[in-house]
């Protein structure tokens, strides 16, 4: 029920910002802005959409440090797997998926996966501020674009600090003693004692669980130890981003649009932070929102910058349904797993 509501809510969101674009803009133009594309510029994004996720799966193995024994294969394999099912579903429950398939590929409990991958997309937010917050300070000085920054620079630099701080936790014998909750599991015990059996089965299953789920996050964060790593991973986020960059610069580009490449970042910049607003799948609707407003900037209409984003999006979309079908085939994954993935697996023994 509680999947079911996010589906609903996502794409209530999601309909509420093409109805409210719709509602600014003459579809008729934008439909008309296809007309100009130059198509030749478009076999150039396919390789450098592709090295950017080789890149991911690089710094997603950097960011999983203790386990160099990774192959890189695998670790692409479950990040198209996860992509593509976040264009699908809402709310980014791709995310869990590709946690889920992962760890059960590699023996790696999901709750350690599923903690690099909030590693990751930390990252993101971090260097992606860093670089709209210079882009803002030098070259496109706005008030709202200020206030845009300020508020993800808070949610990103300050979820990176907290993260670094829970990590200490777990080499703190104290905490990770508390962390495997012996006295919340003792208490819990001993008032079970008074309660069926049925009860008591429940109670311990739920501690249980939850500390499997704390301990096995706690071990995701070594990455938090090594400050070569932490540079590694803020060296390839860069690289990353600057493939994206690159691909939106193509599109806009292939408009016709007279933009230079800083633009381009800056537009993937604010498209990246509108897509953080929960939506349906693949973020459509905010997306095309922040496309938008980025162009905007550099007076592009509404019009042709709601056009650029359909296409930007679509040609994502498609490059990663084909490598994560691709996949799929490849490792002989049943694609009812996906249904069913987000379920965590049992408790394990936890040392």
């Amino acid at each position: 029920m509680r999947i079911f509501n996010k589906k609903i809510l996502g794409l209530v969101i999601s309909i509420f910002f093409i109805g409210l674009i719709i509602y600014q803009i003459d579809i008729k133009k934008s439909l008309e802005s296809f007309n100009d594309i130059n198509l030749m510029l478009f076999p150039l994004i396919i390789p450098i959409y592709y090295l950017a996720f080789l890149i991911r799966a690089f710094r997603w193995k950097v960011v999983l440090s203790h386990n160099s024994e990774l192959q890189i294969s695998s670790l692409i394999s479950s990040l198209f797997i996860g992509f593509m099912a976040n264009n699908f579903l809402p709310a980014r429950m791709g995310e869990f998926y590709r946690a889920h398939i992962f760890g059960k590929k590699e023996d790696i409990k999901r709750g350690k996966v599923f903690a690099s991958i909030v590693v990751e997309r930390i990252f993101d937010g971090s260097v992606l501020f860093l670089i709209l917050l210079g882009l803002i300070i030098f070259l496109y000085s706005k008030p709202w674009l200020f206030k845009l920054a300020f508020a993800v620079g808070i949610v990103f630099i300050g979820s990176f600090i907290s993260l670094f701080i829970f990590s200490k936790l777990r080499r703190s014998k104290t905490i990770q003693e508390s962390s495997k909750l012996a006295l919340l599991k003792s208490f819990l015990i001993n008032y079970s004692k008074k309660l069926p059996n049925n009860v008591q089965k429940s109670v311990f299953y739920v501690t249980d669980k939850i500390n499997y789920l704390l301990c096995s996050f706690l071990d995701g964060l070594d990455i938090f130890h090594s400050p070569k790593q932490l540079l590694n991973s803020a060296l390839l986020t860069v690289l990353i981003w600057l493939c994206e960059g690159t691909v939106a610069f193509i599109v806009i580009k292939s408009f016709g649009i007279q933009v230079g490449f800083l633009s381009a970042i800056f537009v993937i910049c604010v498209t990246a932070f509108s897509t953080m607003i929960p939506s349906g799948p693949a973020s459509i609707g905010p997306y095309q929102w922040g496309y938008i407003l980025a162009l905007g900037i550099f007076s592009i209409t509404k019009e042709t910058a709601f056009a650029v984003s359909i296409l930007n999006q679509f040609v994502c979309i498609l490059l990663i349904a084909f490598a994560g079908l691709f996949f799929i085939w490849k490792d002989h994954i049943n694609v009812r797993e996906l249904e069913t993935s987000i379920n965590l697996a049992e408790p394990e023994k936890v040392i």
